[in-house]
């Protein structure tokens, strides 16, 4: 499963990446989560990604991203998610959303 985080410059949201899959190999899923510019977002969907993430600080951006997307989920990671690095919660999320 490939999911695509994405905040201002891609570098905040790589530890949280890390975190992502860390939480995904404890529950046995294969999760691969590239962390990106939400400049580079666009141009960077396709059919391989299951889900994209949106950190809180370019929520204003989802309604665009989810134009481009088409069917693949947009999920906007709380603040407190993101400021508390809560990898369990936002796989939850993140899970329930892909359904």
């Amino acid at each position: 499963m490939k999911w695509m985080l994405c905040c201002y410059a891609g570098m905040t949201t790589s530890i949280l990446a890390q975190k992502l899959e860390e939480e995904g190999a404890s529950r046995g899923i294969g999760l691969k989560v590239d962390a990106v510019p939400i400049a580079e977002a666009e141009s960077l969907v396709s059919d391989e990604i299951s889900a994209i993430i949106l950190g809180p600080h370019v929520r204003f951006m989802k309604d665009q991203i989810e134009r481009v997307a088409g069917s693949i989920p947009v999920y906007v990671i709380p603040p407190q998610d993101f400021g508390m690095m809560n990898s369990k919660g936002i796989v939850d999320a993140v899970l329930a959303l892909i359904g």
